[in-house]
């Protein structure tokens, strides 16, 4: 009798803890509050520990991709905040900030690629805006000056959907 009292008590105990949320990492805690006290270098380490231990932890993803925004840092938002966005397409102001910063990264750069990023992150812009040749302007700039660059390989590309690897396995399915 007192087995099976205990059997039923271990029983209800799993139960409940399956109902109950796991609290939060205390590194991304951590994180939020050295973000809203402006600690940005201090919040950037919190959420990179974090993701480290949790890659589809959203909020780390999203907060890393605001900083860089808030800070200027295009090309690093653009790529974060992508990565947010393939997690969870829908996920707050993610969308809007991703093409905030590609629109801030066209108007700084247009007209010249100094980096494979750059040259990415316009390459995105361009489709997006249905200019096409300049998106194939962009990626030729990529195969030809950058071949080692990740979104060159099939293997990268294949599996993303972002408009610049589109773009990327267009362009090299015709070649």
């Amino acid at each position: 009798m007192l087995n099976s009292k205990i059997r039923a008590l271990v029983t209800a105990a799993a139960l409940l803890i399956q109902q109950v949320q796991p609290a939060e990492d205390p590194d991304y805690i951590l994180g939020i509050k050295y973000f809203q006290a402006g600690q940005f270098q201090a919040a950037i380490t919190k959420f990179k520990r974090v993701i480290q231990i949790d890659p589809d932890h959203l909020d780390a993803h999203y907060s890393l991709g605001k900083i860089a925004f808030l800070q200027e840092r295009d090309v690093d938002a653009f790529e974060l905040l992508r990565d947010c966005i393939s997690l969870d397409p829908n996920y707050k102001d993610s969308k809007a900030l991703h093409q905030q910063a590609l629109n801030r990264i066209y108007s700084r750069f247009s007209g010249s690629l100094p980096n494979p990023r750059i040259a990415s992150a316009l390459t995105a812009y361009h489709f997006q805006k249905n200019n096409l040749q300049q998106a194939k302007n962009s990626i030729e700039f990529l195969v030809k000056k950058h071949p080692q660059y990740p979104y060159r390989s099939e293997e990268h590309t294949s599996e993303l959907q972002s408009p610049d690897h589109l773009v990327c396995r267009l362009l090299l399915e015709k070649k």
